[in-house]
Order: C-alpha cells, then structure tokens, then sequence
C-alpha cells in the first residue's frame, strides 16, 4: 500500500488495521455483554469504528465506490470513531 494509496490513507489504514485488531481481540466480550462502554477508550473507539466499517462493507451489491471515495471514507469513519472515544473519557 506504500505507492499505491497517498499519505492520509496510508496513515488511517495502520490505525484501521490496529482498531481491528483491537475489536478482533474483544469481540466475545463484547458480544456476551462483558465489556462496558467507557471502560477502555481504545475499545470504545474500536467498536465506533467497526460498526461504520460494517455499514460500508454491506453496502448494495450494485454500489460503485472509487479508490479515492474508499480513502475518504476510512479518514471519515476513524475521525468518527476517536470522536466516540473522546466522548466516553471520564465515564
């Protein structure tokens, strides 16, 4: 991905794979209801990232999205998902 996407999607895409990754290692306790919203904010940041990633992976079969849209809309929904964790600080 070093040639092929600019700086700014270089750069969310580590933190994409990283969220993943940390929403990957929670997923059973989230599932069962184990985890609590606000006690870790990088969980709380990936769940708000997954749910988005979610929404763009399911998207109609017939939908044409380009490179550039995919980059913009990785910032976008990472953008989102920090703010969901800034907003759980102090709970």
């Amino acid at each position: 991905m070093n040639t092929a996407a600019p700086g700014p999607v270089q750069v969310a895409a580590r933190k994409a794979r990283a969220l993943a990754s940390v929403f990957e290692d929670m997923r059973e306790m989230i599932r069962i209801g184990a985890y609590r919203p606000g006690a870790n904010e990088e969980v709380d940041a990936a769940i708000a990232f997954n749910s988005r990633l979610e929404e763009f992976l399911a998207q109609d079969r017939g939908a044409c999205v380009g490179a550039a849209q995919s980059g913009d809309f990785l910032i976008e929904i990472l953008e989102e998902a920090e703010g969901a964790d800034a907003g759980t600080a102090g709970r």
